[in-house]
């Protein structure tokens, strides 16, 4: 299941498009089915799960995913071992700190529970599929993400239209907390294989080993949380400033923009960005600038079909939902949609930048983008709250792109262009 040619690579875009299909429809269905307030809520609980893995993942994988690729089979068990015993360390410290948000009342008390649960479950199996990926197991870790993401949401679906009982938020956890763990199971059970952990699990941990890697990812931690900050906050923020129905929409419009995102990740930068790091190790700026303008047209060519069923269908797919809500407030939409493309092509640069090691520009532009979008939004919202958000989400994202690409074209390594 390692095999990385043809025939894997399209089962891998099969498997992660029937995930977005899978995900689309359940969106689909909750915008249909549930109020926009409701919908509201599940986007804060999704985008606060999602931002609640950093800490307890720190970016580790990013020194991690390095040395694995260039560790000999005998000893990754051990690396292993290691990372996952700095986790648990964490996991003491961070996960009592994620009960501030429901003391704080910015999620309601009776979904601490799924939450914590789903918090665990999210971050284990973002770790396992990155060590996958790095370890070109790219198939396995598509058979996971559709047990994780797609098959409970598909049979959920199914259940909401023939069973109007389990259209509620309740039945949306249980299923998403199954399909976690059938997802954890296999990931778990493949990289315990391909480790030869036997006598390794209960070897010593080295923490030397793990302090260097947390200080190699500390700008990238701080990194992360920053541009990760702005895609959990704005929801939040919307929230203030719209109310809780018009939050649905754009949690509803935010979801389908941002299925570009991963299906780019699955047909394109998880099969070329492990090659790059290979080009790199190996000092082949040839197949590194090669990978790089694949990325690149690759990119251009899923943006303009993305764009051209937007242009075509969007007016009347939001019409079928038969919630004026999400018709009337369309022009937001359009304006994601754009934001979403200055994002994935700034992800060009970024994993040039990160294969190299030279994770400099994408630290400082993390960073800087936080305040960048806080100041943006304050002063927007003076004119406009609707779109002050959006707006200032492409303000944002077209630094990030501009910045990123300066930060490559400026670099000391030799190979430099990208198309």
């Amino acid at each position: 299941m390692d095999n990385t040619g043809f025939t894997a690579r399209l089962l891998n875009v099969c498997l992660r498009g029937a995930t977005l299909v899978s995900k689309f429809l359940l969106v689909f269905m909750l915008a249909k089915y549930l109020q926009p307030s409701a919908l509201g809520i599940y986007g804060l609980l999704v985008v606060t799960i999602a931002y609640s893995i950093y800490p307890l993942g720190f970016e580790f994988y990013t020194f991690s995913s390095r040395e694995l690729v260039r560790t000999d089979l005998k000893d990754r068990a051990q690396k292993l071992k290691n990372q996952i015993s700095m986790h648990a360390v964490l996991y003491v410290f961070v996960m009592p700190i994620l009960m501030s948000l429901f003391y704080f009342e910015f999620l309601p008390w009776r979904l601490a529970p799924f939450f914590l649960l789903l918090v665990v479950l999210e971050h284990l199996n973002q770790e396992a599929m990155r060590l996958l990926i790095a370890l070109q197991y790219q198939l396995v870790s598509s058979i996971a993400l559709f047990l994780r993401q797609g098959l409970w949401a598909l049979v959920l679906v199914l259940l909401m239209l023939f069973y109007p009982e389990s259209r509620k938020l309740d039945y949306l956890l249980v299923a998403w907390v199954i399909g976690g763990l059938l997802a954890l199971c296999l990931s778990a059970y493949v990289l315990l294989k391909v480790s030869y952990v036997k006598g390794r699990l209960l070897s010593r941990t080295d923490w030397s080993w793990v302090l260097k890697g947390m200080k190699i990812a500390l700008p990238l931690f701080a990194a992360s949380l920053s541009v990760n900050f702005i895609i959990t906050v704005d929801r939040y923020w919307f929230s203030f400033l719209q109310g809780e129905a018009n939050l649905g929409a754009y949690v509803f419009y935010m979801s389908i923009a941002s299925a570009m995102i991963t299906f780019m990740d699955a047909g394109i930068f998880s099969f070329l960005y492990p090659k790059l790091l290979a080009c790199h190790s190996n000092k082949d700026d040839i197949g590194f600038l090669s990978g790089l303008k694949a990325m690149f047209f690759q990119v251009a060519v899923v943006s303009v079909l993305f764009v051209a069923i937007v242009f075509f269908f969007a007016d009347w797919f939001f019409s079928l939902l038969g919630e004026p809500v999400y018709s009337e407030n369309i022009g937001v939409f359009y304006i994601l949609v754009f934001m979403v493309l200055l994002q994935v092509f700034s992800y060009i640069p970024h994993y040039g930048l990160y294969a190299r090691g030279e994770d400099r520009g994408i630290v400082v532009s993390n960073i800087m983008s936080v305040p960048l979008f806080i100041v943006s939004v304050l002063l927007l919202a003076q004119y406009d709250t609707l779109y002050a958000i959006p707006i200032a989400l492409c303000i944002v994202y077209g630094f990030v792109l501009i910045y990123k690409t300066c930060a490559y074209h400026l670099s000391s390594e030799p190979a430099k262009a990208i198309v």
